[in-house]
């Protein structure tokens, strides 16, 4: 039976690393705001980009982005076109709740039938994926995500990696392809006859610490 939908986009002052914990971020946040201009210039204007060249009105995200710095205000006017893109699209304002992160819970009618808890968890769904894209909110959220919780746009694999060579845990030629490999497949580090080393168990996560 589908009850209320959770709508979950991550805006954190933490991390998940490649072992699945979290490390407490780096706060990029400055008096302005979030600084998009250095280490996220080309994911920005990728996002300015797709904004300019869609068919849809998006000039408030267009305006939120032109200086290149996301300020809490900024976050709060898209939360509220958030919040109407729901309303314009037949929801009451106190049948759902979100934050300022697109974080939030839609509540579905009381005394529906299991077949129209379904056709409404759907549309809601879909409803969710417009309101998304409205201003490019999932995009700019999503920026805004990514220089909080990795400030200087680093690909944090190739620190794990050579932690990985160093330890002895893998090979002086394994590589980050590698890694992505072994990680989906549960394979080479993450192999299961290697779980019960405590040592090599120690190293790895430390290395992905």
């Amino acid at each position: 039976m589908i009850g209320t939908i959770c709508l979950f986009v991550a805006l954190a002052g933490c991390s998940v690393n490649a072992a699945g914990g979290h490390d407490t971020g780096t706060n990029t946040k400055t008096t302005d705001g979030y600084d998009l201009n250095t280490s996220y210039s080309t994911e920005l204007g990728i996002v300015q980009s797709q904004l300019r060249s869609d068919s849809n009105d998006n000039r408030l995200g267009l305006s939120i982005l032109e200086d290149g710095v996301v300020t809490e205000g900024e976050l709060n006017e898209l939360k509220e076109q958030y919040d109407q893109c729901f309303i314009d699209h037949g929801y009451d304002p106190g049948s759902f709740d979100f934050d300022k992160t697109g974080a939030g819970s839609v509540y579905p009618p009381s005394g529906l039938s299991e077949e129209e808890r379904k056709a409404w968890g759907e549309r809601t769904n879909t409803v969710q994926q417009t309101c998304d894209q409205r201003n490019g909110t999932a995009a700019i959220r999503g920026l805004v995500a990514s220089v909080q919780m990795n400030p200087d746009n680093k690909d944090i694999r190739k620190t794990i990696v050579t932690c990985l060579i160093e330890q002895g845990l893998v090979d002086g030629g394994y590589t980050v392809n590698d890694y992505d490999t072994d990680l989906a497949d549960q394979s080479g580090p993450f192999s299961a006859e290697k779980n019960n080393d405590t040592s090599y168990q120690s190293k790895l996560r430390q290395c992905q610490s």
